[in-house]
Formats: C-alpha cells, structure tokens, sequence
C-alpha cells in the first residue's frame, strides 16, 4: 500500500468516525427531548389534578365548649350567619357598656361612671347612683381606696331575642380580675350578664351625646357568677 493509499484509508475511517459521533449526538438529543417533553406533560397532569381536588381541601374551624359546673365537653355548632355593621355596633357598644361597668380603676373611674350613665336608663341610674355613694360601705370608692381595682375581659357577646318594638336582650361573659395596689391578682370571677337594651334618640345634652352618639339605651341589667370561685390567699 502506497502512502497516498494509507492516507486516503485513515482519512476515511475518520470521516466515518466523525458521521457515527453526530448521529449518537443527534440520538442523544432527541431523547433529552422526548424526556423533558414527558416530564412537562406529567407536571401539567398532577397540577390539573391538585386544582380539581383543591375544593375538597378547606380548613372548618370548630370551638371546643367546656361546661365549668358539670365537665361536660361538646363542640359549638357552627354559625352560617354574617354579622352586619349594625350588630357589631351592639356589641361594640356592650363590650364598652359592661367594661366600663364592672371594672375600678382610680384614674379613669370618673370617665367610666359618666359613660355607663349615659348608656343606662333612668331607673338604672338611680341604682347606680346608690352602689357609688360613699355611705354605702359597699361603695367601689370605699372598696378600692387602698389602691387595689379591678379589671374586666368580655369572652362572648351573644343575643337572646328581639321584641317588636326594638327592645333586644343579649348575654355578655366577662371576666372581673381584682388586684391589689402592688399588682397582684387577689380573686378572678367569671360572671354572666343578661343586658335588655334597645336604641333610643341621643341626648339632647352635648356631654351625654358625645358619650352615646348612637343612643344606646340599657334598660336591664342583671349579672350573676358563672361559677363561684374560692378567694386567693390575702382576699379581703
């Protein structure tokens, strides 16, 4: 074999060489491509099937009720009703009425009286009025003037029934917590309160008016304990 034979042969089985690395390339890439075409096709299955079954996976809330008497244990019930702007203005306005009711703390307790007697009616007042007099030993200005207070925390705000003539009855859950000067908590009690109230026209008067712009008028009150509860050491 000449030189020029020897050549030729080596360039050829290099040409040969160089068209089977394409093809195998070529190969290599379309199966890149078929893998990653299956693979996208899998994606968008599993995602159409997580979207046709995301109805199915809600989050239902429930409230666990303890009964404090008895032990007994049952879930509150669901309710499908929406508040309007108009009952969360009542309860606003009870959470603000029973708070400031219920509690003693010296430095606002004079802003608090004047604002539980302009939510309450006439005969109320006149109650009210007899509980605060310093002739009553009783009185939370005689009670408290060591220094001590209380302090209240509305749970729940529930209505009862409404009449007619607009007079509505709701049931308030509070919590008093009763501290001594220092701080310390000396008795807690859970109360329940059944409040009759109905919306009447705003006082006349400028002060009563900018306390109860709305005419919020209690008409009944009356609290008793939820459960009764043994003082803390150092109680009076």
């Amino acid at each position: 074999m000449t030189d020029d034979e020897a050549l030729e042969a080596y360039l050829g089985a290099a040409n040969e060489w160089e068209k089977d690395r394409r093809a195998q390339l070529a190969l290599s890439v379309r199966r890149a491509w078929q893998v990653a075409v299956a693979a996208g096709l899998c994606c968008l299955v599993a995602l159409a099937a997580l979207m046709g079954i995301t109805p199915l996976k809600t989050v239902s809330p429930y409230v666990i009720r303890v009964d404090n008497t008895s032990g007994v244990v049952d879930v509150v019930p669901l309710s499908e009703r929406t508040t309007t702007p108009a009952d969360a203005t009542t309860r606003y306005l009870l959470n603000l009425f029973v708070t400031a009711r219920e509690r003693y703390v010296a430095e606002i307790a004079e802003n608090d009286y004047a604002l539980v007697g302009a939510m309450q009616s006439g005969s109320l007042n006149e109650r009210y009025a007899r509980q605060w007099d310093r002739a009553n030993p009783e009185s939370p200005l005689n009670r408290y003037r060591d220094g001590s207070g209380v302090h209240v925390l509305v749970h729940s705000i529930t209505a009862l029934r409404a009449a007619a003539d607009g007079t509505a009855v709701s049931q308030v859950r509070f919590t008093t917590t009763q501290r001594s000067p220092g701080g310390a908590v000396i008795r807690e009690q859970p109360w329940i309160a059944t409040v009759a109230h109905r919306y009447a026209e705003p006082s006349k008067d400028p002060e009563q008016r900018q306390l109860n712009p709305l005419g919020l008028r209690v008409l009944e009150y009356q609290r008793e304990p939820e459960v009764l509860l043994p003082a803390r050491d150092g109680a009076p």
